[in-house]
């Protein structure tokens, strides 16, 4: 079994890394922090769609709540195999639209309270 080129050549450097920028949420917040994710992803092509994908979903403005639930099987470990679960959000005190898809940022059990406390970004 061969190996395509661009793939060897992507093996071969010893840090391999993908950027990607936005010009106009660059010069709008000119101290917005870099994110960095250390991954498996094997060509660069798999890189550029991971880091453009996430470029969308970090710049547009979100809101964050903290929503404290009922029952400690809400968000267990065994939700997070394949994604993050996600929460349609329905606060009518805020403007959250409606149908609104939220991802847990942090998730905190309370065995004591049986409770769930999450905090969701959408």
């Amino acid at each position: 079994m061969s190996l395509d080129p661009e793939r060897a050549a992507f093996v071969k450097t010893e840090y391999r890394f993908e950027t990607t920028t936005d010009a106009t949420t660059a010069s709008t917040y000119p101290g917005a922090r870099v994110v960095e994710i250390e991954t498996n992803i094997a060509t660069t092509a798999q890189a550029a769609a991971a880091a453009a994908e996430l470029l969308a979903f970090y710049k547009t403005p979100a809101q964050v709540f903290q929503v404290t639930v009922q029952g400690i099987d809400v968000a267990d470990l065994a939700n997070f195999a394949t994604s993050p679960p996600a929460f349609l959000a329905d606060f009518p005190d805020y403007a959250t639209g409606s149908g609104v898809t939220m991802l847990p940022t942090s998730v905190s059990i309370n065995y004591n309270d049986l409770t769930t406390t999450m905090t969701i970004r959408g």
